[in-house]
């Protein structure tokens, strides 16, 4: 089993995961860093809500069927698809720790779809879209909630 913790950085389009390891510096003691394991982008949730109805066949819409929000559908479709490949790495024991930092809707749809054991590997989450940052900002970002 890998000894590491991962962090995945997301939102409803995008997606990255990263391997945070130590690094030992005999002057100036341990630093963080990130190593890109990684990247995932789901093009549907970048689409406006009219453009994802377009890509539908046309269908018979009965007065008393509800019709899911697109955006919220995409971004449920992407959460899952993020799930699935997390759960599919802690069973080949690629991560022994997991870090998830999303927006708080995201986030939500994220921690609905994940297992038990799933969410016993997660150690912290944080509600906040960091998938503009580079890898020197997430350090710093991360460094300020652990």
């Amino acid at each position: 089993m890998e000894n590491n913790t991962w962090v995945l950085i997301a939102n409803a389009s995008q997606a990255r995961i990263y391997s945070l390891c130590k690094v030992l510096f005999l002057q100036t003691g341990n630093h963080k860093t990130l190593t890109l394991e990684k990247e995932c982008e789901h093009l549907e949730s970048r689409k406006k809500g009219k453009d994802l109805l377009a890509d539908k066949p046309s269908r018979l819409k009965h007065n008393t069927v509800q019709v899911p929000n697109p955006k919220e559908h995409e971004a449920e479709r992407f959460a899952i698809e993020l799930a699935g490949a997390l759960d599919h790495a802690r069973k080949d024991n690629q991560y022994r720790e997991l870090i998830i930092m999303a927006p708080p809707t995201f986030l939500g749809l994220l921690k609905k779809h994940l297992t038990g054991d799933m969410h016993k590997k997660v150690s912290l989450m944080i509600e906040k879209d960091y998938t503009t940052h580079n890898e020197k900002q997430l350090v710093t970002d991360l460094e300020s909630h652990l």
